[in-house]
């Protein structure tokens, strides 16, 4: 299992390019469609407070630290990701 998990679909530009940043970032990733996968979609529902499905939802697991990021900007992201040791950008 890798140490990132986005959830997100293929039709939305924002999962789309969050999954580029991360490739290009050199970060592994498991992806979960969310309309495939309607437990995941459960997930994300309850993550964003019952409101809605707001993708991507990224879950990134490292050592003991457990972090979760919702729709987020590339600096958000990279930031998180360097907080947790999983790269050097920001």
């Amino acid at each position: 299992m890798a140490p990132v998990t986005v959830y997100g679909a293929d039709w939305c530009v924002h999962s789309v390019q969050t999954r580029e940043e991360l490739d290009s970032l050199g970060v592994n990733y498991d992806y979960v469609d969310v309309d495939k996968d309607k437990e995941a979609e459960k997930e994300v529902i309850r993550w964003n407070g019952g409101e809605k499905r707001k993708i991507p939802v990224v879950v990134i697991k490292h050592d003991d630290a457990e972090s979760m990021v919702v729709a987020p900007t590339r600096k958000e992201l990279e930031s998180e990701l360097t907080r947790l040791g999983l790269t050097n950008a920001a």
